[in-house]
C-alpha cells in the first residue's frame, strides 16, 4: 500500500501499521492526529493538550489540502453582520472503504463520513450531559447519566474534560436533501454512534471546543 500525505504545516510519521499525521487548526490550538484507534482531536485551552474526541476506525491514508480555507458570509441575524471563518481540511481514507472529511477550526472541528455514520469515543470526559430523545426536543439534561446500548439521544450534547476544556457535540450543514441524525449509545462506556435517522445525505457532525465561555 502506498501512503500519500500532503500537509502544509504538519508533523508526519508513517509506519506499516497506521498512518501518523497531524492537521493543525489556524492558530494551532486544535490538533487532529491519527493512531491505531482512529482520528484523535486534541485541544489546548490553557497550557496542556487534552484529547477530546476520537472518531473510531483504522486510517490508511490522509490527504490534506495545502492551503487554509476561509469562508466569508453575511449573517441574516445576530451580533455581527459580516462574518468569516478559517479552517484546515483533510480527508481520511478508512480501512473499511469509507472516507471522512475533517475541517479543523480555531474553536472546534466538523466532519462528515461518506457513509453518513461515525462512531465516536468521548470516554475521557469528567462529566457529560445528554438529552434523552423526544420528538419535541424538550427533555432534561441529567449529568453523568447511565447509558444502555441502543438508547437514543438528541443534540446538542455537552462534555467536560480536565483542564477546563468543554466540547459541545451537535450537527450542522443540513439542507432539504439531508436526514437529521441522532446519538446512539453502544455497549462501550463513552462510545456513541452518530447516524442519520432517515434516508438522504448526511450533514456534518461538529464539536465546538474550548472553555465554557468559548462554547457559550
Amino acid at each position: 500500500m502506498r501512503y500519500r500525505i500532503i500537509l502544509p504545516v504538519v508533523a508526519v510519521m508513517m509506519s506499516s501499521v497506521a498512518v501518523k499525521a497531524d492537521v493543525v487548526s489556524p492558530g494551532g490550538r486544535i490538533v487532529v492526529s491519527t493512531d491505531g484507534g482512529g482520528i484523535v482531536v486534541s485541544a489546548t485551552v490553557d497550557t496542556r493538550p487534552v484529547d477530546v474526541i476520537t472518531i473510531a476506525g483504522d486510517v490508511t491514508d490522509v490527504i490534506a489540502d495545502p492551503v487554509v480555507h476561509t469562508d466569508s458570509y453575511t449573517a441574516l441575524t445576530g451580533k455581527r453582520r459580516e462574518c468569516s471563518n478559517s479552517y484546515s481540511q483533510a480527508r481520511y481514507v478508512m480501512a473499511d472503504g469509507d472516507t471522512i472529511t475533517m475541517r479543523v477550526y480555531t474553536d472546534g472541528v466538523a466532519w462528515r463520513a461518506g457513509s453518513g455514520v461515525s462512531v465516536v469515543d468521548v470516554s475521557r470526559v469528567r462529566h457529560s450531559w445528554l438529552q434523552s430523545w423526544v420528538d419535541c426536543y424538550e427533555e432534561f439534561y441529567p449529568r453523568d447519566r447511565d447509558t444502555k446500548a441502543g438508547e437514543r439521544y438528541g443534540y446538542p450534547a455537552l462534555m467536560e474534560y480536565d483542564g477546563g476544556v468543554f466540547g459541545l457535540l451537535t450537527e450542522s450543514g443540513l439542507d432539504r436533501t439531508s436526514a437529521g441524525s441522532s446519538i446512539y449509545a453502544t455497549s462501550g462506556k463513552g462510545i456513541y454512534e452518530l447516524k442519520p435517522d432517515g434516508p438522504g445525505t448526511a450533514g456534518w457532525a461538529t464539536m465546538i471546543i474550548g472553555s465554557l465561555r468559548d462554547v457559550v
